[in-house]
């Protein structure tokens, strides 16, 4: 039998990035993982400390680079008879919205003003010019608008009374059609 821990930590031991979410795109995802936390000991009025880590360069079908045992999800500290968890992943579309504010940039500078009013001797040109900046404008504004995307969330809850207590050692596999992952409980 399993020795009860006085202390434990809870840790995500590993992360692939299976596919990106935005797929039309080719690249790099920008990936922020969020961690938080609930333990029967917590005081009730007490908010839960989310924890962030970020990925800036992470590669679809890689696995993220993260050091020691793991990014720590709770503890340390002995959590009475349950602890309940929530890892969230979300892929940050920042790149996306920044590229749309540059095509916005473009498509409204003088300069191409400048080059619309030398195509009016030519009424085709014009009108199809006119129209490609139309399209190029609603491209851009969709893009500024682009919202980043939840790859993957999961919740889980670890008991005392379980076999081992809190499921100590044991790799949790969670994923998704984004995300595979490993949840770990170490004793401490």
């Amino acid at each position: 039998m399993t020795p009860e821990p006085t202390s434990i930590g809870i840790v995500l031991r590993q992360i692939r990035l299976l596919k990106r979410g935005d797929s039309f795109l080719h690249g790099n995802s920008e990936l922020c993982v969020l961690r938080a936390a609930f333990a029967e000991t917590d005081d009730s009025q007490k908010t839960p400390v989310i924890l962030e880590a970020y990925f800036p360069e992470a590669k679809s079908g890689k696995i993220l680079p993260i050091a020691g045992n793991g990014l720590l999800i709770y503890g340390p500290g002995n959590p009475g008879s349950y602890v309940t968890y929530v890892v969230k992943i979300i892929e940050s579309d920042k790149d996306i919205r920044e590229s749309g504010q540059t095509l916005n940039e473009l498509i409204t500078s003088p300069k191409i003003d400048t080059i619309l009013s030398t195509l009016k001797l030519n009424p085709t040109a014009t009108i199809a010019a006119s129209v490609i900046k139309s399209v190029l404008d609603i491209v851009s504004s969709a893009m500024i608008k682009n919202k980043d995307d939840e790859l993957f969330q999961a919740e889980g809850t670890v008991f005392r009374g379980s076999t081992p207590p809190y499921l100590l050692k044991k790799i949790q596999p969670v994923h998704n059609e984004y995300i595979n992952a490993q949840i770990q409980v170490l004793p401490l």
